[in-house]
């Protein structure tokens, strides 16, 4: 009789830690959609002439949701000093990529804690990070239900899109 508690408690203890495996694992596969949506929706607006978009474009199908546990999306330049309003968070990604002043990442997710480990950053190829972080380093997107990032590539000046968010 005490055996099968037994066996019952350690099968729901089993079952519980396999529920909580599954929930994180799609929490990092979320950050690792959002990811590659973001550069796929950067490469169109960069191969074109001159354009203006949003992201995520949820009309042109794409679905890209962080998990809640992410609350900003961060813009930051390693390679200058911080400045604006999110300075701390630069202090505490500094401490993430201590040592790595020429960190190829250009794009991390706050709280850094709360981000799948491997995907608390990464670098985005054809955005103007020195524009984008030229007021304020990091550039600070809050995490919200609705969020839109408005992408611009203009005719003249470099070749580069800049980023901003989409009130």
């Amino acid at each position: 009789m005490i055996f099968s508690i037994i066996l019952i408690l350690a099968f729901i203890g089993v079952a519980i830690y396999a529920l909580v495996w599954f929930i994180n694992l799609n929490r990092c596969s979320q950050t690792g959609l959002f990811k590659n949506d973001f550069q796929n929706k950067i490469d169109t607006v960069w191969n074109s002439p001159e354009a203006l978009d949003v992201f995520p474009g949820i009309d042109k199908g794409l679905t890209s949701v962080l998990p809640s546990t992410i609350q900003y999306i961060c813009f930051v330049d390693f390679n200058s000093p911080a400045s604006g309003g999110y300075r701390d968070f630069y202090e505490e990604f500094d401490r993430y990529y201590k040592g790595l002043t020429d960190s190829p990442n250009n794009v991390v997710f706050y709280p850094p804690k709360k981000v799948c480990e491997g995907q608390r950053g990464f670098k985005l190829d054809h955005i103007d990070i020195e524009n984008i972080t030229h007021n304020h380093n990091p550039y600070c997107i809050p995490n919200q239900d609705q969020t839109r990032i408005e992408l611009e590539k203009e005719l003249k000046g470099n070749n580069l899109v800049k980023v901003r968010q989409n009130e």
